[in-house]
């Protein structure tokens, strides 16, 4: 069987949760399918472009990537590479062609050859990766597949609503991350008869327990995550000072990049000067376990979340995660304590948390990796995948 993937998988740009969940279910499918063709659905800008975005607008935009084809950590992944130009804004605001059906030509004119032959399509992301995938789809006769990451419903435009619908409707199957995201998605006024939950799994042989990566004479908790506000970034000032309070000689981390970098490290200098806390920066994926191991605690007190990988990643080194009540986040914590609803007591109460877990958590480092191996395994994530494209008739 030959399938035809078109994802966000940008190897140039931070590798993120979405390229990191993407990425892994491309490399088992690749082991186990006859073939498949992975695509970057990337989209760039001309140099004019760019320089009326700096200059006129003050916005900086991004730069018309040229390489058709890269390789990441074993697999190869070829790029759309649409560049928007002049001529490309024209059509947009005077022909009225839409930037999703530019890129629905550029995939025709750039994969002919691979789509003729391909059994199914599979977009990772809904928009446009999943509106792309309908009309190819729509074009060369083969069933598709879309599956849904977390924002691509929760944050998805008014005006693309309609169409968005459309696409889910005709998908012979649209995959969720979680149970809370499928439920958004009826909210929106999809009906559900197609849907299958397909949570995001972990490597189990590269996120293990390690003690040797322990320091047994001190306490951390962590971050690891964009350094966004919708991930909740901006709440790590009070929930480390809760814990500080409560818990003196505790050393805090902060692992990623995002907008709220420089912020959150003047709000630490101006209202935290006394809790220890490390700025690493973003880190090479390799060096995620190495840094979940170095941890008693993770926090991950997101305002939305699909889904929450870096959950598995924590409780498969055997550590334990305290985290907010929303989108698929209690589907991936599990544990009920753990959980902390967002209301006004919120970074107390997830500080209080923390502290009870640091002082003596009721369950084993076994029992957290445990339960990620009974339920959140690749291998069978992406047989189900492989089961639902052979099962589907080609209509």
């Amino acid at each position: 069987m030959k399938v035809f993937f078109i994802t966000n998988m940008n190897v140039d740009n931070n590798k993120g949760g979405l390229f990191n969940a993407t990425y892994e279910r491309m490399k088992m499918h690749n082991k186990k399918l006859r073939q498949v063709i992975i695509t970057n659905c990337n989209v760039g800008h001309s140099t004019l472009v760019r320089l009326i975005g700096k200059f006129i607008f003050s916005k900086k935009i991004n730069k018309n990537p040229d390489i058709k084809k890269c390789e990441y950590n074993g697999i190869d992944i070829h790029n759309l590479n649409l560049k928007l130009d002049v001529f490309s804004y024209f059509k947009r605001h005077f022909l009225k062609q839409s930037l999703e059906d530019q890129i629905v030509k550029k995939y025709v004119a750039r994969f002919d050859n691979y789509l003729k032959s391909s059994d199914a399509i599979h977009a990772h992301w809904g928009w446009p990766n999943g509106y792309v995938a309908y009309k190819l789809s729509n074009k060369y006769s083969i069933p598709y597949y879309i599956t849904f990451h977390g924002s691509d419903i929760n944050y998805l435009k008014e005006k693309s609503k309609k169409k968005m619908i459309t696409v889910m409707e005709n998908a012979n199957k649209c995959f969720f991350v979680s149970e809370e995201l499928y439920a958004n998605a009826l909210k929106i006024g999809y009906t559900g008869y197609n849907k299958a939950i397909t949570y995001n799994g972990v490597d189990l042989d590269m996120f293990r327990i390690n003690d040797h990566c322990k320091d047994s004479g001190k306490k951390v908790v962590g971050y690891v995550g964009s350094l966004e506000e919708k991930k909740g970034a901006d709440y790590l000032v009070d929930i480390y000072r809760g814990i500080d309070k409560k818990k003196h000689s505790v050393e805090f981390v902060i692992v990623g990049d995002g907008s709220l970098s420089q912020c959150l490290e003047e709000e630490f200098k101006k209202k935290a000067t006394d809790v220890n806390v490390k700025f690493t920066g973003g880190i090479n994926p390799d060096e995620v376990p190495i840094t979940m191991n170095q941890l008693d605690v993770l926090v991950v007190p997101s305002r939305n979340e699909g889904f929450g990988m870096v959950v598995l990643e924590a409780n498969s080194c055997g550590v334990p995660v305290v985290g907010s009540n929303v989108g698929g986040l209690p589907e991936a914590i599990e544990y009920t304590k753990n959980i902390i609803n967002m209301d006004n007591d919120f970074t107390h109460n997830m500080a209080n948390r923390v502290v009870e877990i640091l002082e003596g958590d009721s369950l084993t480092q076994e029992q957290y990796r445990e339960r990620v191996k009974r339920k959140f395994s690749w291998d069978h994530i992406t047989d189900f995948e492989i089961e639902t494209y052979k099962s589907l008739p080609n209509d």
